[in-house]
């Protein structure tokens, strides 16, 4: 298994389209300049506004050996790539992660996760055989976010890919892992940065996009 989840380019569109946390760390080229991407922790609303924008997305888990800093130090935040390394080009950033692994513990911990997100983490770190501290303190260092942030980012995610398809609100809920319809709502708003009308409206944008992250 790679580092790399992928290698997006943005559209040209004018109108704006929303991007979701998704707890990966990107290096993202706009203007001709390199950019660091930290996790994301609520939705933007991006406007390329006809700009050059491509990167790479690495997944949960990697940056760290790439950039050589903890995720968790840029939460939200854009860092110009020369900052943390000497890489000039994508292509560089794309030989160097060639050479690297994710680290088997966060991997497998992601994987569990994307699999079932309302999986309690005091029953996963006793699958694992770790204390839920110990976990916590490792998935922070490595991915950016807390097991518990990241399995509430599945579900937001998980619900805005089925939005589109799903009636009524409370069904999605159900289908996504929420407590209730109220929960849902509440956790789009948090996560999505929007109502979940809005998310259903926008739905078909951001399904549309190759997408950037962190874009303001």
């Amino acid at each position: 298994m790679g580092v790399v989840d992928e290698h997006w380019q943005a559209s040209d569109q004018a109108d704006p389209y929303l991007v979701l946390p998704d707890g990966c760390v990107d290096v993202m080229q706009r203007d001709g300049e390199l950019w660091v991407v930290g996790p994301m922790t609520t939705g933007r609303l991006v406007r390329a506004g006809g700009r050059s924008l491509q990167g790479i997305r690495f997944v949960p888990g990697a940056a760290r050996q790439l950039l050589g800093i903890s995720p968790s130090e840029l939460c939200d935040a854009q860092v110009p790539l020369l900052e943390l390394t000497t890489d000039r080009c994508l292509l560089d950033v794309a030989a160097r992660a060639r050479r690297l692994q994710p680290c088997p513990l966060v991997s497998r911990v992601v994987h569990v996760l994307l699999r079932d997100p309302c999986m309690p983490v005091s029953r996963l770190a006793t699958q694992l055989g770790l204390s839920v501290r110990h976990l916590r303190r490792r998935f922070v260092v490595e991915v950016g976010l807390s097991p518990k942030q990241f399995a509430r980012i599945v579900r937001v995610q998980r619900a805005a890919a089925r939005i589109g398809s799903c009636a009524q609100l409370g069904d999605l809920a159900f289908s996504c892992g929420f407590a209730d319809q109220a929960h849902l709502c509440r956790e789009v708003r948090v996560l999505a940065g929007v109502t979940p009308t809005e998310l259903r409206r926008m739905s078909d944008s951001f399904k549309a996009q190759t997408m950037p992250l962190g874009i303001c």
